[in-house]
């Protein structure tokens, strides 16, 4: 019998599709760089046929609606599985460079590195002038752009903010550091209303300054 560690893992179904090439891979799931291990089903989770497959090869890319959980996702074009006694744990999807942060305990108990848009890498640059630049690698842009956005209106007590547009930016944030995104987020059950806030507090990095604020008033105490 395999080990609980070789057991953990994702597995991924598409309906209607023949194979798991690369480039169907991408199209379907933009954060995955490869499809692994993959198999063909006559009667998926969906109940179509298609391809089942397994990213990591952890676990054998089959279905056996008993032993595994299923998730449908986007109106099921997309599903997204793991065994029962399998649920992965943040090691088993991190990504071998990650960007530093700090660790937030999500919804499964497990910690996951959030990283911090201050320490996004930066490259120097020609701007549109022709002058030189320092700006965030181009990789990172536009989730710093979006974050900047949110933080603004986090920052202004009369903005209504949407739940579902934070839970985009920290799913790609965790993306950022582990081979999953909004759709695995969702599917695991990671996230809730506060794991949510203490997530993107991390990422504009007001954890810290709620960390200063409370060692000042701590500090002012004791005089």
């Amino acid at each position: 019998m395999a080990n609980e560690a070789t057991k953990r893992g994702l597995l991924y179904h598409i309906p209607g599709q023949q194979n798991a090439s690369p480039e169907v891979v991408k199209a379907a799931f933009p954060h995955l760089d490869k499809p692994g291990q993959v198999n063909a089903c006559h009667a998926g989770p969906s109940g179509q046929s298609g391809v089942i497959f397994s990213p990591t090869g952890k676990v054998f890319p089959n279905y056996k609606p008993e032993e595994q959980e299923w998730r449908c996702c986007e109106g099921g074009k997309t599903w997204i599985g793991w065994p029962k006694d399998g649920q992965p744990k943040p090691e088993d999807l991190a990504r071998k460079k990650q960007i530093e942060g700090a660790y937030i305990e999500l919804q499964d108990g497990n910690k996951w590195l959030i990283p911090r848009m201050k320490l996004f890498p930066f490259v120097y640059a020609f701007d549109e002038t022709g002058a030189k630049v320092r700006s965030i690698a181009p990789a990172y842009a536009d989730l710093y752009r979006r974050c900047e956005s949110m933080f603004e209106r986090y920052c202004t007590p009369e903005e209504v903010i949407d739940w579902d547009d934070i839970l985009a930016l920290v799913a790609a944030a965790l993306s950022i550091n582990y081979t999953i995104a909004e759709c695995e987020v969702v599917a695991l059950q990671l996230i809730g209303d506060s794991e949510l806030f203490d997530a993107f507090k991390v990422m504009v990095s007001l954890d810290q300054w709620d960390a200063a604020k409370a060692a000042k008033v701590e500090a002012e105490k004791k005089t």
